[in-house]
């Protein structure tokens, strides 16, 4: 994790260790870096693995079996008040920061470890 991804330990102006402690990071200046300072991954892209918690369109369930197996969002079904959140923040333990790993929040909320990637699709491959 420590060459792909900024989490708690690692994203602010000293490496931390321990248990996670909120004090801990606002005393050392844990942060969002810009994009591309770690690197790729295993796809070549940067930045999937903590930084901050990327929202998905999928409506939030804790039932993966329920998720389309053809990778398209759920927005028929699940919790429609709460939106997929995938990839681990710079505040988020390590663990956490996986595309494996799903937490949610409201869709309204707002704050520093929350972010988006805007996705293209259908465009021709180079």
């Amino acid at each position: 994790m420590e060459g792909v991804g900024w989490y708690w330990e690692n994203s602010g102006d000293k490496k931390l260790s321990g248990d996670w402690d909120f004090s801990k990071m606002t005393q050392n200046n844990c942060r969002t870096h810009p994009v591309g300072q770690k690197q790729p991954n295993e796809l070549g892209l940067y930045d999937m693995s903590g930084n901050v918690w990327e929202w998905c369109k999928d409506n939030w369930t804790k039932r993966t079996n329920v998720l389309p197996k053809d990778g398209t969002p759920l927005t028929s079904g699940g919790d429609s008040r709460c939106r997929a959140l995938r990839g681990g923040a710079w505040d988020s333990d390590s663990s956490s920061c996986t595309s494996a790993y799903r937490s949610y929040s409201a869709p309204d909320f707002r704050g520093s470890s929350y972010g988006f990637r805007v996705v293209l699709s259908g465009l021709p491959s180079a």
